[in-house]
């Protein structure tokens, strides 16, 4: 989720302080509008650069001192220090009203890098297994409380949450189409390298699926900017709804389409008769190369879907 979590997250956050000052008074768009991009911008980059810093301490930390090597139970220390870290990167820049999550999100990348490396194998086994294991409880409790609040979708603002749809894939495709022929024109030129084809390019923009981060940051707009919160809110879960349910719910069958996976065998057709080991063949990727650059692709140019 990656998921776009950084421009979300630096997105409202950062836009926060404009709107607060622009809401009830009579304000021009383009004063608005560079209003909020300069807030963001700053907020964005400062938040990058105290999860940079901090993620940058925690590898420096792990490469110079290992409690684990000189202590039987020193594994629990170095574990706890990783998992104390992030949250020391949220609190710092929350408490500097910057964006907690950005300071996270850049924080994780740069100990996902660095720290990991440096760690012994006993704290490195136990942190990523607690990571997976609260990302995948977070998550889940998260959609839970989302479908929960599907209620709240007023048809009132529906023309709004439309044409917040046909912007965030507008806004998508202006991510997915420009940097993917930057990378096929500078590091990779061909399928040896990775080339990013047309159909993963298409499939790329197609799975930038809206989740839990959008929905946790128009949560916070409705409880702070009243009505237009409340637009967000309801455009958030109308968009959230359409891509997750609706678009989640057909990736199958248009990777199928866009020849990135192969059609899914037919029972009792598979080789050397029915019942046999075809049966069972699972989906494999159409061709390596087109394989390689789905997953590369996701990680450079789509993020976390």
């Amino acid at each position: 989720g990656a998921e776009s979590g950084g421009g979300g997250g630096g997105g409202l956050v950062g836009v926060d302080g404009g709107l607060d000052a622009a809401i009830g008074t009579e304000v021009a768009f383009s004063e608005l509008a560079l209003t909020s991009l300069g807030v963001f911008l700053i907020v964005f980059c400062a938040s990058l650069v105290i999860g940079g810093v901090v993620g940058a301490c925690s590898a420096l930390l792990h490469k110079y001192i290992s409690i684990t090597a000189d202590w039987d139970e020193g594994w629990v220390i170095d574990s706890a220090l990783v998992l104390l870290f992030p949250y020391l990167a949220y609190t710092i820049a929350e408490a500097a009203n910057l964006s907690g999550i950005v300071a996270v999100l850049f924080c994780g990348m740069v100990m996902g890098r660095y720290t990991r490396q440096n760690l012994d194998k006993a704290p490195r086994m136990v942190t990523m297994c607690f990571f997976k294991l609260v990302a995948f409880l977070s998550e889940t409790f998260v959609f839970i409380y989302m479908g929960s609040s599907m209620c709240m979708l007023s048809s009132s603002h529906l023309v709004t949450a439309v044409i917040a749809l046909f912007a965030v894939f507008l806004g998508r495709a202006a991510n997915i189409f420009p940097g993917a022929y930057i990378l096929n024109r500078t590091i990779r030129p061909s399928e040896e390298y990775g080339q990013i084809t047309g159909n993963v390019q298409v499939m790329l923009w197609y799975c930038g699926l809206r989740g839990a981060v959008a929905y946790a940051l128009a949560m916070k707009a409705a409880a702070t900017l009243g009505a237009p919160g409340q637009a967000m809110l309801s455009s958030t879960l109308f968009v959230v709804m359409f891509t997750v349910i609706g678009m989640g719910g057909a990736t199958t069958w248009v990777l199928q389409k866009l020849d990135i996976i192969d059609a899914p065998p037919v029972p009792g057709r598979g080789g050397g008769g029915g019942g046999g080991a075809g049966d069972s063949t699972p989906y494999t990727p159409s061709t390596p190369g087109t394989a390689r650059a789905s997953m590369k692709a996701t990680a450079r140019v789509g993020g976390r879907v």
